[in-house]
C-alpha cells in the first residue's frame, strides 16, 4: 500500500516522486508533471475517485489531452484491486 500511497500523492498534489516513476518507464514523468498541473487546475481533485469521475465525463478530445493522468488513474486502480485481492 505504501506504492499506491505514494502514487496517489503524485495525483493528488501534484509534486513528481522521481524515484518511484523510474519504475514505470510506460509513464512520461514530464508529460504527467505538465498534465496534472492543468488537470488539478480545471478540478480541485481531492480524492482518487473524484479523479476517476472527472475523466468521462470531458469531451473525448480533452480527454486525450490527459493521457498520462489517465495512466496513471488507471495504475492506482489496478494497485488498490491487486491490494484488495491479497486481502480476501
Amino acid at each position: 500500500m505504501k506504492t499506491y500511497s505514494e502514487l496517489e500523492n503524485i495525483l493528488l498534489s501534484g509534486q513528481m516522486d522521481d524515484t518511484l516513476l523510474q519504475s514505470y518507464r510506460d509513464i512520461s514523468r514530464d508529460d504527467l508533471s505538465l498534465q496534472l498541473a492543468i488537470f488539478r487546475r480545471t478540478d480541485d481533485v481531492k480524492t482518487v475517485s473524484h479523479a476517476v469521475s472527472v475523466l468521462p465525463s470531458v469531451a473525448p478530445e480533452v480527454r486525450q489531452l490527459f493521457s498520462e493522468v489517465e495512466r496513471l488513474i488507471r495504475l492506482l486502480l489496478v494497485c488498490l484491486s491487486a491490494h484488495v485481492h491479497r486481502q480476501r
